[in-house]
């Protein structure tokens, strides 16, 4: 604040009401920036867990299907890679097709054991498919492993869930708490210049 030596104490302290009103602005004008990103942030999170849940769901009803309706029919691999964790390889991602009523469908999955055959080539591999939809399918392997996790797995509800929250949280403590050091900041610094 500049101090004009000709003023009145009317104007002076008509110019320290300006300058309070200024100082809540400023501060209201940070929270609410701070509000308007940290909603974004939330919109964001917001909509894409709910992008990953709908396709989540997708994929288990689409599974949920081949349980219950699924033929089991002899699919051939096309190709085949090594899935190496740690060094060591834990299992393999194929790439199949087979054929239904004359019709070839493909579709990838993972096996545990090397579909190499001894005699060369490949081993036959067991598909799951819907009679409804061919190209929903599924290696045996692959709707085993799913069986497993969905009976392991019950809570529907974790903590990768809240994640968002929690990121929105605190951003939003974080703009309060530097809105309101910045506030005070220039509270503390304006009564220095008062008795200085």
């Amino acid at each position: 604040m500049k101090l004009n030596l000709d003023a009145t104490d009317e104007e002076i302290q008509e110019s320290l009401e300006k300058e309070k009103k200024l100082d809540w602005l400023k501060y209201i004008l940070g929270f609410a920036v701070i509000v308007i990103i940290g909603g974004g942030i939330w919109a964001y999170f917001s909509y894409s867990n709910a992008q990953a849940e709908a396709a989540r769901q997708k994929e288990v009803k689409k599974i949920e299907t081949l349980k219950q309706d699924g033929v089991p029919v002899a699919g051939e691999i096309i190709n085949a890679w090594q899935r190496i964790s740690r060094g060591s390889v834990v299992g393999y991602e194929v790439e199949y097709k087979f054929i239904v009523q004359g019709q070839t469908y493909k579709g990838k999955g993972d096996l545990r054991n090397n579909p190499q055959s001894p005699f060369g080539g490949f081993n036959d591999i067991r598909v799951i498919y819907d009679p409804k939809e061919p190209t929903n399918n599924l290696t045996s392997t692959d709707l085993d492993n799913f069986n497993q996790y969905s009976s392991s797995n019950t809570s529907s509800a974790t903590a990768n869930d809240y994640k968002w929250l929690i990121k929105f949280i605190v951003i939003a403590v974080i703009g309060i708490l530097f809105s309101g050091v910045s506030f005070l900041f220039n509270k503390i610094s304006d009564l220095f210049n008062r008795n200085f």
